[in-house]
């Protein structure tokens, strides 16, 4: 036994010492400084996040579903396919092709900018294989041991939270979001403005609460979704060997009557074929699309309250484009996630107007494109659940910034001198886009339902 544990030993020694992989350095050469941008806002994304996401498992919460979490997050330059970009992530936040820590709690043992080497003994040069390591770890939920780059063996401890994993969106789409009742993806904006604990706390229980309060929304979407997509599947494989085809033979009537030669009239066949196949694929579409905003739509309609629905229309109008059919269903939940997320900040011992100072900083600094600003309607759901709980003058005065008059600001006091920079305006150029593997800071979970 002691000779396997020195073996062990020697082992961890020559992979971190004694490694004969190049990593990226920074050789100061000129990166796009937007990306150098994004990449440091995502850093601190996670360095505020992850322990927030640890404090949230000490609630214990037993009404909601569980999922398993890691006290770190990690990222990587491994799949970054241009070389300034790497530096750009190495100059950024330290990043190399190795999994590297950018975001750890307190307590896990690790500290930023650790790399890490083997995983519960397993060790390879591929990072995309590592990354599946840990996450295969995180799901299985036991204790288990890394290696850092410094020889130092540290055993971790995934813990428990509630449903709702909290995700940013990379560096080179800042402004991307999403919500599914297994992952919340959060747009990197939230974290222009110095955050507290509490408030990145909110920003954690809030996106459970999502995932709590909106989950059944979802799944009914969901599974209304995969219907259509199998109907509309088996109607076009029927369509093509039908009236269709026909019509794709039609088409091609003048090229069948020039066609004199066994090839040429094979040819005006697959020619056919073609056609068939992609009007069956547009038709199959147009159907898909038309059946899902209605499914949507009617969701929002028998599951939501009208103040639901118009804290929904609201979020809508402010994305734009961004805003997807599952997303439009998510949002009707935003109202109750905000009650779910007050009444568990108390218990988590946290400042239970977390979520109104959040808004403030994000207002008053124009960050509008995210899902923490509080509109009218949403505000005053809020409003009129605190009001029982005696906190509805704090919260009108947090919301406002302390201000005398206590006016919240709120969405349309917007100044037309200061506009918010559009989506377009921050996306950074598709030749610079890094797969979504590498830039997200760890582990993306499957996507149930779609």
């Amino acid at each position: 036994m002691k000779y396997l544990s020195l073996a062990s030993l020697c082992s961890t020694i020559l992979l971190a010492a004694c490694s004969s992989t190049a990593y990226t350095v920074d050789d100061g050469r000129k990166v796009n400084q937007q990306l150098l941008s994004n990449i440091k806002l995502y850093g601190q994304g996670e360095r505020v996040l992850r322990p927030a996401i640890v404090r949230s498992a000490t609630m214990n919460d037993q009404q909601c579903a569980k999922r398993w979490e890691l006290p770190f997050s990690v990222a990587s330059s491994y799949l970054v396919e241009d070389k300034t970009d790497r530096v750009a992530w190495v100059r950024g936040l330290n990043v190399d092709e190795r999994l590297t820590v950018v975001g750890a709690a307190p307590a896990s043992g690790l500290a930023i900018g650790d790399k890490l080497t083997q995983l519960d003994g397993y060790h390879t040069d591929d990072s995309e294989k590592m990354l599946k390591k840990l996450e295969a770890l995180r799901e299985d939920g036991s204790a288990f041991p890394v290696v850092t780059d410094k020889g130092k063996t540290i055993t971790i401890n995934p813990v428990q939270v509630c449903r709702g994993l909290i995700r940013l969106a990379p560096p080179t789409a800042p402004y991307s979001q999403s919500f599914h009742w297994e992952k919340i993806v959060y747009p990197l904006e939230i974290f222009n403005p110095a955050l507290t604990e509490d408030e990145a706390l909110w920003m954690v229980v809030w996106g459970q609460g999502v995932s709590e309060e909106g989950g059944t929304r979802m799944k009914s979407y969901a599974a209304a979704r995969w219907v259509i997509d199998k109907t509309i599947t088996v109607a076009s494989l029927a369509m093509s060997g039908g009236a269709i085809y026909q019509a794709g033979k039609a088409a091609s009537t003048q090229i069948m009557a020039q066609a004199s030669s066994a090839a040429a009239q094979a040819a005006t066949n697959e020619i056919a074929k073609q056609a068939a196949t992609e009007a069956a694929k547009q038709a199959a579409e147009a159907a898909a699309k038309a059946y899902l905003e209605k499914t949507a739509a009617e969701i929002s309609k028998k599951v939501a309250t009208q103040t639901a629905s118009t804290v929904a229309e609201s979020y809508i109008a402010r994305e734009g484009f961004a805003v997807d059919l599952m997303d439009r269903v998510a949002a009707t939940s935003f109202d109750d996630a905000d009650a779910w997320a007050y009444t568990r900040m108390s218990q988590l011992h946290a400042d239970q107007m977390s979520g109104a100072s959040l808004h403030y900083k994000l207002f008053s600094h124009n960050y509008i494109h995210n899902p923490f600003i509080l509109d009218k309607s949403r505000l005053d759901s809020l409003n009129s659940f605190v009001k029982s709980k005696n906190g509805e003058a704090e919260l009108k005065s947090v919301i406002s910034g302390g201000q005398k008059d206590n006016i919240p600001l709120l969405v349309g006091d917007m100044p037309e001198a200061n506009p918010v920079k559009t989506y377009e305006d921050t996306m950074l150029p598709a030749a610079t886009t890094l797969p979504a593997d590498a830039t997200h800071a760890l582990l993306e979970m499957p996507d149930a339902g779609k």
